[in-house]
């Protein structure tokens, strides 16, 4: 569908017809993922950022090689929680109002009844989807996120707003933290 409509948009917009409908009846989270004291925004403004939690994977692979042997589970949660906090300390200090920040991602799953057909204007060809326009039942899946403000000092939390930042995959799940 975006190949179409690129190329629609760049030569001949002016010879296809797109008909799109979409009815959502029914949504169902596919995966809730929590992404502490990093967002978005922070890692456009600071690329370096989108490897904060890769660095604390390798940091554990030295700590490894330095022992002689695998980590326990203790000694993981102790380097991991200490490489969360300063995470944590570092975007603080970062952010004007002193607040740290928690991105949350999730995949929802949405179920629609919907109409979709491209027609050729010139031809009067169905070069996509459902020549008689009929209802079909859909299921896109939805990348929602949204960055929850945490005010540590009085505990309290902020929800922002959530936005879609991919549909179907076009955008290969738009993936910023890894």
């Amino acid at each position: 569908l975006i190949s179409l409509y690129k190329s629609a948009h760049e030569h001949n917009k002016h010879q296809l017809q797109i008909t799109l409908f979409s009815e959502p009846k029914s949504a169902q989270i596919m995966s809730l993922l929590s992404i502490p004291f990093l967002t978005r925004q922070e890692v456009i403004e600071k690329p370096a950022l989108k490897h904060s939690f890769r660095n604390i994977a390798k940091s554990l692979h030295q700590l490894e090689l330095k022992k002689g042997s695998q980590l326990n589970f203790f000694e993981i949660g102790d380097h991991t929680a200490q490489a969360l906090d300063e995470m944590a300390n570092k975007q603080i200090q970062r952010n004007d109002d002193n607040m740290a920040q928690i991105s949350i991602v999730a995949q929802v799953a949405i179920q629609c009844d919907e109409i979709f057909k491209v027609v050729d204007l010139e031809t009067g060809e169905t070069v996509q989807g459902d020549p008689e326009a009929r209802k079909n039942d859909v299921t896109h899946l939805v990348r929602f996120e949204v960055v929850v403000d945490l005010d540590p000092e009085t505990g309290m939390s902020e929800v922002g707003r959530w936005q879609i930042t991919d549909l179907d995959d076009l955008l290969d799940g738009n993936i910023w933290f890894l």
